[in-house]
């Protein structure tokens, strides 16, 4: 049994709690493209037997026109609903904005690999300019990050162990996010 303050304040997932399945998603993208289809036929349908219509003066043609036009309307507004819960996936826009996504979409498992692209340094720099952002970092603001985590290692390992294990004793790189989403980097001295 789940604690009520837990419940209770329990935030909806991301995209209105719609599952991404990669069957519901192919069904979707089938709606959509079927609906956008229809739409376009029933709106040409309109404007040719409309056009027949008012050349003859056929009422008969009207009243077919005006099938045609609301059949389209009717896509078209299937054509947004579709859109709706099919969503958009998460992503940075051009100037680091984030977007979080919206219906099945924003549910959709992603890959973490290449999200940040990272750019290296020279070591003996003490800061450098980020053309993209345009700011200006200092390298004393910048995280520390090993290439391994002493635990995962034997503790009584040799430094020719260690040397084996991860090529780079003691060794890492000074890490800064910037918040336009690009990395930079630079190795120890």
């Amino acid at each position: 049994m789940k604690h009520p303050a837990i419940e209770q304040h329990a935030e909806p997932a991301a995209g209105g709690g719609i599952p991404w399945s990669a069957e519901a998603e192919c069904a979707l993208r089938g709606n959509i493209r079927r609906a956008w289809i229809e739409m376009w036929v029933g709106l040409l349908s309109f404007v040719f037997f409309a056009g027949m219509a008012f050349f003859l003066r056929n009422s008969w043609l009207w009243l077919l026109a005006v099938a045609f036009i609301s059949y389209g309307v009717v896509c078209l507004y299937h054509l947004g609903l579709f859109r709706e819960e099919l969503g958009e996936e998460m992503r940075r826009g051009p100037r680091g904005e984030f977007f979080e996504g919206s219906g099945m979409l924003a549910n959709k498992p992603r890959s973490t690999r290449n999200l940040t692209h990272f750019l290296l340094h020279p070591p003996s720099e003490e800061s450098f300019y980020c053309p993209k952002c345009e700011r200006v970092h200092a390298w004393f603001n910048a995280e520390w990050l090993p290439n391994y985590k002493r635990e995962d290692l034997v503790n009584d390992a040799t430094e020719e162990e260690i040397r084996s294990f991860c090529g780079d004793p003691g060794g890492g790189r000074y890490v800064i996010l910037c918040p336009c989403g690009l990395g930079h980097f630079k190795l120890k001295q």
